[in-house]
């Protein structure tokens, strides 16, 4: 497994290529965060709630951005023209 990189993308041409490292990066990050709290804690590692909360939140914020990655993807692969923002 290789630590993240935080250097500039590489020019493959792919879409949202910067953000798809990003969210690589992210994903390492987390499961560094997991396997460290685990490796200290071990066993109590469900008594540790501030631990146990934090790493939900990394958890979420994970699945909140290869979310929007995705979504991103498919509406440029779609061709939509550019939509306004709308406040609601």
């Amino acid at each position: 497994m290789q630590p993240p990189s935080f250097e500039s993308a590489s020019e493959t041409g792919e879409l949202l290529a910067r953000e798809a490292e990003v969210l690589t990066s992210a994903k390492k990050i987390a499961l560094f965060a997991a396997g460290v709290a685990s490796q200290r804690f071990m066993a109590a590692l469900e008594e540790q709630q501030e631990v146990m909360a934090d790493l939900a939140d990394m958890i979420a914020q994970v699945y909140a951005l290869e979310s929007a990655l995705l979504r991103a993807r498919k509406l440029a692969s779609a061709g939509r023209p550019r939509q306004k923002w709308r406040r609601q």
